[in-house]
């Protein structure tokens, strides 16, 4: 949980790779990680961006725009749930049966 925006772009691609080949058919896979631009309001946007700016965080501003399911369908998964809580986003994906 939340090291997902921890890595360069390089490396989300890998592990989601990685994620959807050690999968069983049928399986779950879950992230929580940082709300991302637009999930939480237009008004809180700028916060998200200021983060990265003010603490050392390189990869954040990437994280902020990256299209999850972009990133995970075109793996084989399907888009399975979405949900946010105070600034924490969950995504899930399974793996087709």
């Amino acid at each position: 949980a939340y090291v997902f925006h921890e890595l360069p772009p390089s490396a989300r691609e890998a592990a989601a790779a990685e994620f959807y080949r050690v999968l069983r058919p049928g399986g779950l896979c879950v992230l929580l990680d940082s709300a991302q631009s637009g999930d939480l309001g237009r008004d809180m946007d700028g916060t998200l961006e200021w983060f990265p700016r003010t603490f050392h965080e390189p990869y954040y501003s990437s994280w902020l725009r990256l299209d999850l399911d972009g990133l995970f369908r075109p793996l084989g998964f399907a888009s399975f749930a979405r949900g946010l809580r105070h600034v924490t986003k969950m995504a899930a994906w399974m793996k087709p049966a």
